[in-house]
């Protein structure tokens, strides 16, 4: 981590950022991670059809630093990109990223493959005003949850209601195109 970070891009663990936060602020957090389930998304992916809370990697890389992030005062704004979009077969180079198919076979990219980074980072950069596109994405402000802290076990979810949590800009699906 800089010294000074305005904007956070987190495609993994969120060890470090957990330890920057306790003497540090930043203005928005953007990462691959959470979840939002079929209490809120209308058409979930077929293998999230009526699942609420699911495991999610990115969290349980590091699941006290995920609690400790999520409940950070020193946040003004957090985007999450969670599997409920990323799981979908759009997210690939059969799918929105046909035009980056050059660059992403110089990558060795195959053409199924989830591009998990490249949305999240693609998505935030739209939402903080420097990249001029229109969003792939549909979002709404919910607060993540979790079935209690078990690890890389820990379940997440996503809730209108209440919860230990911050207030996050989830993505909900995918825009009509």
């Amino acid at each position: 981590m800089p010294p000074i970070a305005k904007y956070v891009f987190v495609g993994g663990a969120l060890t470090e950022l957990a330890r920057y936060l306790i003497n540090h602020k930043i203005d928005c957090l953007v990462m691959n991670g959470g979840f939002v389930g079929s209490n809120i998304v209308k058409n979930p992916l077929d293998k999230f059809k009526d699942k609420q809370v699911i495991r999610t990697f990115n969290f349980n890389c590091d699941v006290v630093a995920a609690d400790s992030v999520l409940k950070s005062k020193n946040i003004e704004n957090v985007i999450l990109i969670g599997k409920n979009v990323c799981h979908s077969e759009k997210n690939t180079l059969l799918g929105v990223w046909s035009d980056e198919k050059r660059l992403l076979e110089k990558y060795h990219s195959k053409p199924g493959k989830r591009q998990h980074d490249i949305l999240a980072c693609r998505e935030g950069l739209i939402m903080l005003g420097m990249l001029d596109e229109e969003s792939y994405l549909n979002y709404k402000i919910v607060h993540p949850y979790n079935t209690g802290i078990k690890g890389n076990m820990t379940e997440w979810g996503s809730t209108f209601g209440k919860s230990p949590y911050r207030s996050v800009l989830a993505a909900t699906g995918w825009r009509k195109k």
